[in-house]
């Protein structure tokens, strides 16, 4: 690496100056691992949006701080304090190759800590450290070519925080619409469904409420269904649960539903510990299922489910047909 150091200039002893810059990194290196692998004890899909939301501006935070406390000029300091050295292009170059680097680590991390991973939390990571390139650029950067690197910036964090802020917008246009749990109306309503062997879809072919549900296209696998991983937690203040599905195929469908909360886990997933009711679609029909939540509360196991704790709702069915459909709609709690 081609690195630049400036004259002691007699204000501060070199090797002093330096193992404290070094320090400094090496905290702020800290706290960023800190954020990445700590198992916080939030949940919910506000929150899990609020970190996905934080990546970008704090890899973008940590390159700047990094560069700064080496060369104050390159991030807009000017001669607050005494440099260390001056921070080339590709001396930045090569340190936003390194962060993006800790960060896959992070991420992989993150699975042994039981947190979520994702390549889009990798995806957010360089886009935060490309912001960062792109403000030091303008830094080094006469007066007049300034505008086009900080707008590059600006634009880089804009994009890498769109799609967090608008689902927690969604997840807040999702607790207003309580008891509603879901009805697929909205853009991003599919993304509080997960699929088990299965492909999701939200369509207009079929509905009971509004002008969309949740299409399910099954695979020949031991099971196949969907997944609320997402519901609104507190059931407490309703009295049942309901929801609307269609067997659209010409064999008819014998589903499982389950609802657990969030002691479950507690018991090893025994089957004991969760609600667990099957019934049959016949082909080409739809049923309405209401099923009254002191039913849901009480397990086999007699322990009493945490109502204002639910923490996922399960539709499945067992080597189904390749390809064969069922639609749902309507998910919701009645008073």
């Amino acid at each position: 690496m081609n690195v630049q150091m400036l004259p002691n200039d007699g204000r501060h002893p070199r090797a002093k100056l330096v193992a404290s810059r070094v320090l400094i990194v090496l905290g702020v290196l800290g706290v960023g691992a800190l954020g990445l692998l700590f198992p916080f004890p939030w949940d919910g899909r506000i929150w899990a949006e609020l970190f996905n939301l934080a990546h970008a501006p704090a890899f973008c935070i940590v390159l700047l701080v990094v560069v700064g406390v080496q060369d104050p000029a390159a991030v807009g300091l000017g001669n607050w304090f005494q440099p260390v050295r001056h921070v080339t292009i590709s001396n930045l170059l090569f340190t936003a190759l390194f962060l993006v680097i800790l960060g896959v680590a992070g991420e992989i991390g993150q699975g042994l800590v039981g947190r979520s991973s994702s390549l889009g939390d990798v995806l957010a990571n360089t886009l935060g450290l490309l912001a960062a390139c792109f403000f030091v650029l303008a830094m080094k950067s006469p007066g007049s070519k300034r505008s086009a690197p900080l707008a590059a910036s600006v634009l880089v964090l804009i994009a890498s925080s769109w799609s967090p802020l608008a689902t927690i917008v969604d997840s807040l246009i999702q607790r207003q619409q309580m008891p509603l749990l879901s009805s697929l109306e909205r853009d991003r309503e599919i993304e509080i469904w997960h699929g088990l062997n299965s492909r999701l879809e939200r369509t207009s072919i079929w509905s009971t409420d509004g002008d969309h549900c949740l299409m399910v296209t099954l695979r020949r696998a031991r099971f196949s269904g969907a997944t609320l991983v997402w519901p609104i937690p507190d059931w407490s203040e309703y009295r049942q649960f309901s929801f609307d599905i269609r067997n659209p195929g010409r064999v008819s469908q014998q589903i499982t539903l389950k609802i657990q909360d969030e002691l479950h886990k507690r018991s090893g997933f025994d089957p004991d510990d969760r609600f667990q009711k099957s019934f049959t679609v016949p082909a080409e029909s739809e049923l309405h299922i209401a099923i009254r939540l002191d039913e849901v509360s009480s397990l086999k196991n007699d322990r009493v489910m945490d109502l204002s704790a639910i923490h996922r709702v399960e539709w499945f069915t067992g080597q189904p047909e390749e390809n064969s459909i069922l639609l749902i709609d309507n998910v919701r709690l009645e008073d």
